[in-house]
């Protein structure tokens, strides 16, 4: 981790939230050769990686309990990619959610291979954090994102954050939830068109699904010149198609 001081940050691409969507879309870009992890810079405005998911860890009695605060387990039929992401991707164990499931539907992340014990749903983001830290990548913990400012489209971004920081970044990816997206936007000075995606300047890059079956996880903005082309997509299981959810 990195503890910088007020000085100009400078960084090809520049990830803004670390929950899920930000994390693993940078994970994509290192493991996929499109971005060198050191031109990686990545701000959150906590202390911790998982955004909306949250693991309380080493409660009860006994200090082996862990409590999911947020999105707490993946569900095939409903979250496919989020599931091939934890089980494929990254190689997790899981287990059963509910043992009562014959075949199980719904999955907790495991301590180990064939472990009962419920190692918290935060583990799959703070895998893929690691993977990134490990490989180079910059990690700028307690930066709030005030504002952008950009001249034209062709110009670097100045973020400005709340303790004084700033960076600039050839490209722009912002996962935020949309209340805080909206508040820096309105304190943003961004050229025309700068939000048109059909302009073909600037494009979606990626959005990851929430645990639960409905929410996502994050509204993702990106504001990105095109990137070579690369897939981010992971492969959909035959079985699992997209279906209304349960009634309540």
């Amino acid at each position: 981790m990195e503890d910088p001081d007020n000085s100009m940050l400078t960084c090809q691409v520049a990830i803004v939230g670390a929950g899920p969507g930000g994390i693993y879309s940078a994970l994509r870009l290192v493991d996929t050769g499109t971005v060198a992890a050191s031109d990686i810079c990545i701000f959150e405005m906590t202390g911790r990686v998982g955004g909306r998911i949250m693991s309380l860890r080493g409660l009860g009695p006994d200090q082996d309990l862990v409590v999911d605060v947020g999105a707490y387990r993946s569900w095939p039929e409903y979250t496919p990619i989020t599931h091939a992401l934890i089980t494929q991707y990254l190689g997790l164990p899981v287990h059963c959610y509910d043992p009562g499931d014959v075949p199980c539907e719904k999955f907790n992340i495991a301590t180990e291979e064939g472990s009962e014990r419920k190692a918290g749903f935060a583990t799959f983001v703070e895998v893929m954090m690691t993977r990134l830290v490990d490989a180079g990548a910059r990690w700028f913990p307690y930066h709030e994102l005030l504002a952008v400012a950009q001249s034209s489209a062709a110009s670097d971004k100045q973020l400005t954050f709340s303790n004084g920081a700033q960076a600039v970044a050839s490209q722009l990816v912002l996962n935020l939830p949309q209340k805080p997206l909206l508040k820096v936007l309105r304190a943003s000075t961004l050229p025309t068109g700068a939000l048109d995606t059909s302009s073909g300047v600037f494009a979606s890059l990626h959005t990851v699904a929430a645990s639960s079956p409905w929410p996502s996880f994050a509204t993702s903005l990106c504001l990105l010149p095109r990137l070579p082309a690369t897939r981010f997509a992971l492969r959909r299981s035959r079985r699992s198609r997209p279906r209304a959810p349960p009634s309540a």
